[in-house]
């Protein structure tokens, strides 16, 4: 029972995680507009980090691709930490964006080239 506990807890973590990465995207490609492909995200990978604290926690990294023009498809990374989106890289031909989900919407994007 045990066991069986641990196993639906973390699922239900992993789904409120991938649906909360699905809101924070929806919002992204709107401000960029861009259009999401396949309305999907893909667990990439996990990694630990610090937060502005020092503090370690534990990075969700989501992959997502999107189109710009109805006619490319090009990818994306979105990363949670817990429930809370942190960061989003829009990778673009013309440069990559990121984009810090934690601060206030003014200055959140820079193009990285």
């Amino acid at each position: 029972m045990l066991i069986a506990g641990g196993v639906f807890a973390l699922w239900h973590w992993s789904m409120s995680g991938r649906d909360r990465a699905l809101v924070a995207l929806r919002r992204v490609t709107t401000e960029l507009n861009l259009q999401v492909l396949d309305d999907s995200l893909v667990l990439r990978g996990l990694r630990l980090d610090r937060d502005a604290h020092g503090r370690r926690q534990l990075l969700r990294i989501y992959r997502f691709d999107f189109t710009p023009d109805g006619r490319s498809r090009q990818s994306g990374d979105l990363a949670l930490a817990g429930l809370v989106p942190q960061w989003a890289l829009v990778r673009q031909a013309d440069g990559d964006i990121y984009l810090d989900l934690r601060r206030p919407r003014d200055n959140v994007v820079s193009i990285l080239r």
